[in-house]
């Protein structure tokens, strides 16, 4: 397989995996602590983050996001969209509820990977960066969990 196929490929291979285990995991019927500082706020924003990225880089990654394009308002609607679908069908599962604050959380995840996009659009290795800083500010253990070695 050629390198340009294979970057043609990968982001929709993270897109595949990634969106089907976030529903799995926002569906279980009750979800073990976190332990991140903020709470389950932070980790749905950094989900919806991730989840608009991908996205953003499966469907439309030869294209630079911009302002003036409908792109980047077809990404938005869509994961606005989901993220209200998806906490409403959270009402079906035992032990879970839909909650507005939730959805909003989500919502501000969505626009701030759009943002990313936009501002980072000439350096996508950046990404990687923010991904990577994310990961380890939303894993950082609070006072009241220990570290397990």
């Amino acid at each position: 397989m050629g390198m340009r196929l294979l970057k043609k490929y990968i982001p929709w291979i993270l897109l595949l995996a990634y969106w089907p285990a976030l529903f799995v995991l926002t569906h279980l019927p009750r979800l073990p602590p976190t332990g991140v500082h903020g709470g389950d706020k932070v980790a749905h924003f950094t989900a919806y983050l991730v989840l608009t990225i991908l996205f953003w880089l499966a469907r439309y990654g030869k294209y630079r996001p911009s302002l003036r394009s409908r792109r980047i308002y077809y990404a938005l609607i869509l994961m606005l969209c989901y993220g209200a679908v998806d906490e409403i069908s959270q009402q079906l599962v035992q032990n879970r509820s839909a909650d507005r604050m939730d959805w909003l959380a989500d919502s501000a995840g969505v626009a701030v990977g759009l943002l990313i996009l936009i501002v980072l659009r000439k350096w996508r290795h950046g990404l990687v960066v923010y991904w990577v800083g994310m990961f380890v500010l939303t894993h950082i253990p609070t006072k009241t969990q220990p570290l397990d070695f």
